[in-house]
C-alpha cells in the first residue's frame, strides 16, 4: 500500500495514493500539495510503504522551506489531488443496533469528530434513517444546572453528539441517570476512563482500548465489536431468566414439603415424608431439574422485551403468585394420596 505523507513540523498527515497518482513518472517536479494552513513553515512530501502498523520504504520525494513562520510554506505549490480515507463500520453493526433497539435499548453516539461525520457514521449503521437527522454539537451543550426544560428534553431525543469533550461526557452520563436511564458507555482512550467510572456500566475496548480505559471499565470487549454488546445483552436477559425459573422451582418444592409435614402434624397424622425421603426429594428432584432449568437457552423473543426496572426484585408478585400456586397444587396432591384407601397398602410395607 504506497501512502502520501505530508509533515509538517510536530504534525502529520497521511493519505492513501490513488490508481492515477501512480502514474506520475517525474515525482519530485509533479508531485505537488494544496495550501494548509497553520502547520508550519516546512512542509515535507513523501512516499511510504505502510503494512499494518509498519511504515517501510519511505522516501522523500518533495520539499519546500520558507525563510519566516509568517511566509506561505506552501504558495506556489500545485494541487495534483485529495484522496480521503473510509474507515467503514464493521458490517454486522446494523443488525447490532437493530436487535438492541428492539429491546429497548436507546443507542446514541457521542464522538469527538466534526458534525458531518458523525451524520454519515449514524446513517451507515442504522443508528439515524433520516439524512437531516438532528446533530447536536459540543458547542451547544451548557452546564446541566442551566438548562431549560425544553432543551433538557431535546437532548434526551438526540442520538448523535458531535465535538464531545470528555468533561461534556460526564454531563451526559448525568443527564441520562438522572432521567431514571441506565446508562452503558463504550470507550477506549485515557480521556474516557472518568466517564468509564461513572456509567451505570462501563465498556471498554479490549484490542485497541488503552490500560487506564480497562482498568476503569466494567466490561472489556475482546473483539471491539458493537455486536458483542448485543449478544452480551441477550444472554445476560437468558441467565436472569433462567435464575428466575429455577428459583421458582426450588421454592415451590420446598414450601411444599414444609406445607405437607406441618398439616400432617397439626392434623394428628403420622408423618407423610421421613427425613431420609426428604434428603432422597432434595438430591434428585431439586439438584438435576434445577441444573437443567438454569442452563436452558432461554426464549428466541428475549430480545423484544422492554427493559425491566432496575428497582425490581428477583421474584415479583407474579412469581411469587406462581410459587404459592405451585406448592398448594403439590401439597394437595399428597395429602389427598397419602388419605385415599391405599393409604393401607403404604403402611403395611412400611411395617416390612
Amino acid at each position: 500500500m504506497r501512502v502520501l505523507a505530508i509533515n509538517c513540523g510536530s504534525s502529520s498527515l497521511k493519505f492513501r495514493l490513488s490508481e492515477a497518482s501512480r502514474g506520475v513518472t517525474n515525482t519530485k517536479e509533479r508531485l505537488a500539495w494544496g495550501s494548509v494552513e497553520g502547520l508550519g513553515s516546512r512542509a515535507t512530501v513523501s512516499l511510504a510503504t505502510v503494512e499494518g502498523s509498519t511504515v517501510r520504504e519511505v522516501a522523500e520525494v518533495a520539499a519546500k522551506g520558507a525563510d519566516s513562520a509568517d511566509e506561505p510554506p506552501y504558495g506556489g505549490l500545485t494541487l495534483l489531488g485529495l484522496v480521503g480515507l473510509s474507515d467503514p463500520p464493521r458490517v454486522d453493526t446494523r443488525e447490532a443496533i437493530a436487535r438492541t433497539r428492539g429491546a429497548g435499548i436507546k443507542a446514541v453516539m457521542v464522538t469527538g469528530d466534526q458534525p458531518v461525520t458523525a451524520r454519515s457514521i449514524a446513517l451507515s449503521v442504522g443508528l439515524e434513517d433520516e439524512k437531516s437527522a438532528e446533530v447536536v454539537n459540543g458547542g451547544e451543550l451548557a452546564d446541566q444546572e442551566a438548562l431549560a426544560d425544553k432543551e433538557r428534553e431535546r437532548l434526551l431525543r438526540a442520538r448523535i453528539f458531535a465535538r464531545v469533550s470528555p468533561k461534556q461526557k460526564l454531563d451526559l452520563i448525568s443527564l441520562y441517570q438522572e432521567n431514571g436511564s441506565v446508562v452503558a458507555m463504550t470507550g477506549d482512550g485515557v480521556n474516557d476512563a472518568p466517564a468509564l467510572k461513572k456509567a451505570d456500566i462501563g465498556v471498554a475496548m479490549g484490542l485497541r482500548g488503552t490500560q487506564v480505559a480497562r482498568e476503569a471499565a466494567d466490561v472489556v470487549l475482546k473483539d471491539d465489536a458493537f455486536s458483542t454488546i448485543a449478544f452480551a445483552v441477550e444472554q445476560g436477559r437468558v441467565i436472569y431468566a433462567n435464575i428466575r425459573k429455577f428459583v421458582t422451582y426450588l421454592l415451590s418444592c420446598n414450601v411444599s414439603e414444609i406445607l405437607i409435614i406441618a398439616l400432617a402434624s397439626f392434623a394428628g397424622a403420622p408423618l407423610p415424608l421421613l427425613p431420609l425421603q426428604i434428603l432422597f426429594l432434595n438430591l434428585v428432584t431439586d439438584v438435576f431439574p434445577a441444573l437443567a432449568l438454569g442452563v436452558g437457552e432461554g426464549s428466541p423473543g428475549v430480545m423484544d422485551r422492554p427493559p425491566r426496572d432496575k428497582e425490581e426484585p428477583i421474584l415479583t408478585r407474579g412469581h411469587w403468585r406462581a410459587i404459592s400456586g405451585y406448592s398448594a397444587a403439590i401439597t394437595a396432591s399428597v395429602l389427598a394420596a397419602l388419605a385415599s384407601p391405599s393409604r393401607g397398602c403404604t403402611s403395611r410395607m412400611r411395617g416390612l
